[in-house]
């Protein structure tokens, strides 16, 4: 009998707790809608934030080189044989490569990362064929050329140019090129402020000055070295280059 009243009265009391909390909950309502807030919205958010706990997070920044060229070309592998007859030096504090001279940085060999050269001027040695070009995914430190690569190029005087990526094997670009566009008529030839591709798993972009100007995949290469290169009718000096992670800004 007793035990049987003590259970009455702790039914009682859970009862009465659960009425309790609802006229809360009903109060907690009323209060939200007369200010004016969405209890739909209110509870979105909530699961939208309880979801986001277990999310994936953005990639941080991790900037794997960044030179002025203040310690010299030490850090490159040039190449020195086939079509690459020019060689790159260091001319107060800038990079400068001759006609057809390549070079691989030798710290840097992974999979994904956004390549960015800066301060890049041009001076016209020949008519025909002047351009500049990024290498990356370069799967060795090799004279004979593998990897991809974005360049500008000008035929000749008459030739509005090209901009497209490529592809290397055992030291030959293979043609045709993987995609290219036309250069945009406001280009300048003699100056570009930034050059920038940005590689993440089989999509490659290119962009000139902040703009994108060409995309493309392919899964040739899965990783690799980067580096610069200057067709035959150029002289390049470039001001700073860098490889940082996808998360860089």
């Amino acid at each position: 009998m007793e035990q049987r009243m003590n259970q009455r009265h702790t039914g009682q009391g859970v009862i009465e707790y659960a009425l309790i909390l609802a006229l809360l909950a009903a109060v907690a309502v009323l209060a939200l809608s007369a200010m004016g807030v969405s209890l739909q919205n209110v509870l979105s958010e909530v699961v939208a934030a309880l979801g986001g706990l277990g999310a994936e997070q953005p990639p941080s920044c991790e900037v794997f080189y960044q030179s002025q060229f203040d310690r010299g070309i030490n850090e490159w592998y040039q190449l020195k044989r086939g079509l690459w007859r020019g060689r790159w030096r260091n001319i107060h504090g800038r990079m400068v490569g001759d006609p057809l001279s390549a070079a691989l940085l030798k710290s840097v060999n992974r999979d994904d990362y956004v390549v960015t050269a800066e301060s890049i001027e041009l001076k016209k040695i020949r008519d025909s064929y002047q351009g500049f070009a990024l290498i990356f995914r370069a799967p060795a430190l090799a004279d004979d050329l593998e990897g991809y690569m974005f360049e500008f190029e000008k035929k000749n005087a008459a030739d509005p140019g090209l901009m497209y990526f490529s592809k290397w094997v055992r030291g030959y670009q293979v043609f045709p090129p993987l995609a290219s566009v036309a250069v945009p008529a406001d280009f300048d030839w003699d100056r570009v402020q930034q050059m920038r591709i940005t590689v993440q798993d089989d999509r490659f972009t290119a962009l000139i000055n902040g703009r994108e100007v060409l995309r493309v995949r392919d899964a040739t290469y899965s990783q690799g070295y980067v580096g610069m290169a200057v067709n035959y009718g150029s002289e390049a000096s470039v001001g700073n280059f860098s490889v940082a992670s996808l998360g860089c800004p």
